[in-house]
């Protein structure tokens, strides 16, 4: 069954095959310039010290072609490739016994031979090949014209050309090895760790989602269900009453409606849920609680209305909660005004609503957190907010201005007004 992961992951296995592709690639290329880098050194040394009225000269020079060329082989077929070089070592004192230089026809390709066997070959295998290279090196000075050979120079000119490059590629491919099982360790812990980190996070945001549930959620439904109640229990409520205990149960219904928003983020319910948090779309519910509370809400929108980014979008849809939270409980229940002005950049929000005789003081403790909370809350986006009295101290006005610049225009709404 495909998870939200399965997208990213095959990103992922696509981008890695790509550079595996790219790296063999890379190293045919490399292998195929050792190659011919060995066919020159050979071809060119056997030109320059050999008789070449020698008719087997003509004979030998493709052998040892054919024989370096095997260099660029991948690396499974390393053994062969020492083997063909260890017996063209060995046989070309044998076919031209005449030619002084004849233990040097594949010199470079039998160095490099070694160093392949040494990297790429598992450790029996790697101790055969370097046998069969050492036996032909060694052996093919007592092959030529009954020459004497000194044993000692036969030894280093083996150790040289055999020993040495086996070993460097051996210690060279261990070591790199090595360190590659390092990384993959590292990367295993770095894993593990994310993996420890992501399920302390999973199960702090599951004791949340629990306290939540139990503790919070259980009060506000309360809340709501004892304002109905009363309100319904008077038999002739004064309008003020009636639209406390209704601004009571307005809020207390979108107080459920956001937690259980929350609960749908704190238990993971899905990539989309963080996105389910509410905005401009939302507004018309918004203003039909506010309504349904007693306060008449007028809307209207400046510009062509944007698209804006899920964090800005949901930033102004709390401003314009809070400025009518604040309406309800502070304004004279006349009516409030809601404006949109959509810009370029961004989008500004201005509410106004007529004050009460007995306006609130924003020095009182617990007065004005939420338009704190409001203010820093713009400042994340670069915005500004301004709040206070106007017109003699009858109409309070509230105005944020947020800025957007990732949003896109849309097509415009018809403008909603009551």
């Amino acid at each position: 069954m495909s998870t939200p992961a399965d997208p990213p992951r095959s990103r992922r296995i696509q981008a890695e095959r790509a550079i595996l592709d790219q790296y063999n690639g890379a190293a045919t290329w490399q292998a195929l310039a050792v190659a011919a880098v060995c066919v020159a050194a050979d071809m060119c040394g056997m030109l320059l010290t050999w008789d070449h009225t020698a008719g087997l000269l003509w004979v030998v020079l493709p052998l040892v072609i054919l024989a370096d060329l095997l260099l660029a082989a991948p690396p499974r077929w390393s053994m062969e490739v020492a083997i063909a070089h260890a017996v063209m070592a060995a046989a070309v004192p044998l076919v031209v016994p005449t030619q002084a230089s004849a233990t040097d026809a594949n010199n470079a390709g039998l160095i490099v031979a070694a160093f392949l066997a040494g990297a790429w070959l598992r450790t029996r295998s790697a101790f055969v090949a370097l046998g069969f290279l050492m036996a032909g090196l060694a052996v093919h000075p007592w092959l030529g014209a009954g020459e004497d050979a000194d044993w000692r120079l036969v030894a280093v000119v083996t150790v040289t050309s055999c020993l040495l490059p086996w070993l460097v590629g051996r210690f060279t491919m261990a070591r790199r090895r090595y360190i590659d099982e390092l990384e993959q360790h590292a990367e295993r812990l770095r894993r593990d760790e994310q993996a420890a980190v992501q399920r302390a996070v999973l199960r702090e945001r599951t004791a949340l989602a629990r306290d939540l549930h139990d503790v919070i959620s259980h009060h506000v439904s309360t809340i709501g269900m004892h304002a109905g109640a009363a309100r319904m229990s008077l038999a002739d409520p004064a309008p003020a009453v009636h639209r406390s205990l209704s601004a009571v149960e307005s809020s207390s219904r979108a107080a459920m409606v956001d937690l259980r928003r929350l609960l749908d983020v704190l238990h993971g319910g899905g990539p989309g849920a963080a996105h389910r948090q509410p905005g401009l779309d939302n507004i018309d519910d918004l203003l039909d609680g506010v309504r349904a509370a007693g306060l008449p809400v007028r809307l209207a929108a400046q510009g062509r209305r944007r698209e804006l980014s899920g964090s800005v979008d949901m930033a102004v849809y709390r401003a314009v909660q809070e400025a009518l939270t604040n309406a309800v409980r502070h304004g004279d229940g006349a009516g409030a005004d809601v404006e949109l002005r959509y810009r370029d950049d961004g989008v500004g929000v201005v509410v106004t609503n007529g004050m009460d005789a007995a306006p609130l003081r924003f020095g009182a403790r617990g007065a004005g957190r939420g338009l704190a909370g409001l203010r820093q809350r713009v400042a994340l986006f670069g915005g500004t907010v301004r709040y206070g009295p106007e017109r003699g101290g009858r109409t309070w006005r509230f105005e944020a201005d947020f800025t957007d610049r990732g949003g896109a225009a849309v097509t415009p709404r018809p403008r909603d007004e009551l």
